[in-house]
């Protein structure tokens, strides 16, 4: 049997993403001041574009009388007419295109295995290639692959000026090595000059499917084809997958979480030089990823900075943190997910405390662990709880034990002996870094630093500084985390073993996570950053924020089916206290989308979807289920009138009160009330309190006199306080300003600020 192999993109290929990627890297080459004498400035900044054309020109103009072939020679000829360029200046041109080429070559690991294989055995194996570089380049750049396979013969069309597009070139090779078509075997990656063209000579034609690109790849590369640091980056992550033969978990973290992360961690890096930081701390668990890319790096480039796994999480530090001071329990709870707080229990569990030891600091109705609270009964719990001394006092005392052995872990694990640390962290909004302040004041008095990937809020907290690398508020964010997990669990807390703290960790979802692929994933990331290390400290690569926002967008936005499945599944628990670990984004059933855009679209959407993101699980959906979700949207009450007909029942509906009304606990305020306030929300108010049996003891207005001609109980104006005994006097009136003026009035009178409440803040008193 006789072999043939294809050359480019079959045995060898190049570190660019698209072979025009050698014009990106020669263009960048021709900057340096040893061409401004030789080339105009019009040539070398167009010389990509330029290069292109002047291949279409040679082509043209050589390719007849049958020469199907040009010679890179005649290619730069072409250029030439661009300013009349003297042939010497050409001649160094075509040598820095031909050792461009050769220092950009990578072998095909799997192919050149195969050739050694059939050459060992004593078959005879060429080469055959389309090219209009000459043999002796193109033996070089096999060479640098692997040296045999500069021995081996080779037939190149611009040597012969025939093609195998044509087929003419097989004819060629057939007579000079003289061999029957039905006795020969072809290998190569191009389906017609490689695959149809010697099927139809007879030749048995084998085609290699290289490494495609993937859609956000293709995407770039067709608007920024002529970019090196696209050309760069792609022509890495492809080749990774090429040659490393990466399953689907380890494609994906080296094509679409690497590029994302590598660039943060550059940056960091530099920022951390610059700033003379020699200890970067990465928090766990989003710290995980990103100290395994810092770690290679600072390897690869020798930079004087060590790294560090610091074992922590909101549920560790925050609470511990907590200061026997008005607004603490309201920022602390504000930032956990309040939403998802809907029991007594799960009130308790958030307080790292138990139902029993709240009882004494709220009303006999919400003493059951089990008792459903709203998320407006929740800003009154919290609210009350802040308004009692007697709780801030407890609680700061409650939490004493646990914030020493956080404080014994954290100076275990930091060195503090100088300023020359940072922390490092994916996202948030700082409240966590200000616990970790907090924590560490006993120990150290200067202020804690951390790199962030994207911050959520600006924030100006004591105590802290903030090195921020994307300050953007981004839709379907949250993504960003999942390509940061870790294959341990969340930190609960910390105990003490063998003299030692050692981090409690909850069990399960490191597991998952592990299950889902996540080692695999984990070496894709590493592969790329290895590779792309070495081409970003030799072409001086800065950090390209379009590209990584491109990245970004691709899978927030619009991922292709494995990716997104990927990410969608990816075992997450989002406040940290689940009990059981959930996919980050599942896919949503008839029932949930019945529920969330029919039944309820009003209400929170906690309560019907278990995921993390909605809008990333909407992603899923089919065509059907959008068009589903879509009509629902625009045709609710129609579907729900005809429901109604049907069954004859009536669909309960969403409050048509306001927001601020919905679900107040008027008993938490307590059983003697002194409403201020008669408006259009006052008397919505009084409404409902009444529906609830609370007694209103005094209603009140400055403009009483109007509303008792109108028949409201409304007894006085603000100077009527104090004639009877009251729990708690409640301010209704939406208006800010105006209630905030109320409030003073009030407190001018000496009443006690535990007994004032604003209605109209109740609902955003833990929107921090």
């Amino acid at each position: 049997m006789f072999y043939s192999f294809d050359v480019f993109d079959t045995l060898i290929t190049r570190t660019t993403a698209t072979p025009r990627g050698i014009f990106t890297l020669m263009q960048q080459r021709l900057q340096e001041k040893s061409f401004s004498e030789q080339l105009s400035q019009y040539i070398r900044e167009n010389f990509y574009a330029l290069r292109i054309h002047s291949e279409e020109l040679a082509r043209m103009h050589y390719q007849r009388n049958r020469v199907e072939e040009v010679t890179l020679e005649q290619i730069y000829e072409a250029l030439g007419t661009v300013g009349n360029l003297p042939m010497a200046v050409l001649e160094s041109l075509a040598i820095l295109e031909r050792h461009t080429e050769i220092d950009q070559v990578i072998g095909v690991t799997k192919n050149i295995d195969r050739v050694r294989s059939l050459v060992e055995q004593g078959e005879r194996v060429v080469l055959i290639v389309d090219a209009y570089m000459d043999a002796a380049t193109i033996r070089q750049m096999l060479r640098k692959a692997e040296a045999f396979l500069s021995e081996i013969p080779l037939y190149v069309s611009s040597e012969y000026k025939k093609r195998k597009s044509s087929g003419i070139l097989y004819k060629v090779v057939q007579e000079c090595e003289n061999v029957e078509f039905y006795n020969w075997q072809h290998v190569g990656n191009n389906l017609q000059s490689d695959v149809e063209q010697p099927r139809q000579l007879g030749i048995r034609a084998e085609r290699f499917s290289y490494e495609a690109f993937l859609p956000i790849e293709a995407d770039r590369l067709n608007a920024h084809e002529q970019d090196m640091f696209t050309q760069l980056l792609i022509g890495v992550s492809r080749n990774e997958r090429l040659h490393e033969q990466w399953c689907e978990a380890a494609a994906i973290g080296c094509t679409a979480a690497a590029p994302i992360l590598f660039p943060y961690v550059q940056w960091m890096l530099e920022e951390a030089k610059r700033r003379g930081i020699r200890r970067l701390y990465f928090i766990a668990r989003d710290g995980y990823i990103l100290q395994k890319i810092a770690t290679i790096l600072i390897t690869k480039w020798q930079l004087p900075i060590t790294t560090h796994y610091i074992y922590g999480s909101r549920r560790a530090w925050r609470m511990p943190s907590y200061e026997n001071e008005l607004g603490s329990l309201r920022r602390l709870i504000g930032w956990m997910y309040p939403i998802r707080i809907t029991t007594m229990e799960k009130l308790a569990e958030t307080l790292q405390v138990t139902v029993d030891e709240l009882k004494r600091f709220l009303p006999k109705e919400y003493h059951h662990p089990k008792r459903q609270i709203s998320y407006a009964a929740l800003c009154i719990c919290i609210m009350l709880l802040e308004k009692q001394f007697e709780f801030r006092r407890w609680f700061f005392e409650r939490q004493r034990p646990t914030r020493l052995l956080v404080q014994r872990y954290l100076q275990q694990e930091v060195d503090t002996s100088d300023d020359d640390f940072a922390f490092v962290d994916l996202g948030g909004g700082g409240l966590t870094q200000s616990c970790l302040a907090k924590l560490m004041q006993d120990f150290y008095d200067g202020p804690v630093r951390t790199f962030f990937f994207k911050m959520d809020k600006i924030n100006l907290m004591k105590n802290c500084i903030y090195y921020n690398f994307l300050p953007s508020k981004l839709k379907n964010e949250l993504v960003i985390e999942m390509i940061c997990r870790a294959s341990h669990g969340q930190t609960e807390g910390y105990k003490i073993e063998n003299d030692k703290v050692v981090p409690l960790l909850k069990a399960g979802e490191g597991e998952a996570i592990i299950e889902h692929g996540y080692d695999d994933y984990t070496k894709g990331i590493e592969g790329f950053v290895k590779a792309y290390a070495s081409i970003v400290e030799r072409y001086h690569v800065s950090v390209q924020i379009d590209l990584l926002l491109q990245y970004m967008e691709y899978i927030m936005h619009h991922p292709d089916q494995k990716l997104l499945d990927f990410f969608a599944d990816m075992p997450n628990s989002v406040t940290g206290r689940e009990k059981k670990v959930l996919g980050f984004a599942p896919k949503l059933t008839k029932q949930n989308i019945r529920d969330i855009y029919l039944w309820h679209p009003n209400e929170a959407v906690d309560q019907y979807y278990k995921g993390t993101d909605l809008e990333f699980s909407r992603l899923r959906c089919n065509v059907f289920e959008i068009r589903k979700i879509e009509f629902y949207q625009k045709k609710r009450l129609d579907v729900i009138q005809r429901y109604e007909r049907f069954t004859h029942t009536i669909v309960p509906q969403s409050p048509s009160f306001s927001l601020q009304t919905q679900g107040l606990p008027y008993s938490l305020f307590g059983e003697r009330i002194v409403l201020y306030g008669a408006g259009k929300y006052g008397r919505e108010i009084y409404y409902y309190m009444k529906q609830a049996n609370v007694s209103v003891v005094q209603w009140l207005d400055q403009n009483y006199s109007r509303f008792i001609k109108q028949g409201q109980p409304v007894t006085g104006d603000i100077c009527a306080l104090g004639e009877v005994t009251y729990d708690a006097i409640l301010i209704a009136i939406l208006d800010t300003q105006l209630a905030m003026q109320a409030r003073e009035n009030i407190l001018s009178m000496g009443i006690p600020d535990e007994k004032i409440i604003c209605l109209g803040k109740v609902v955003e008193y833990l929107n921090i």
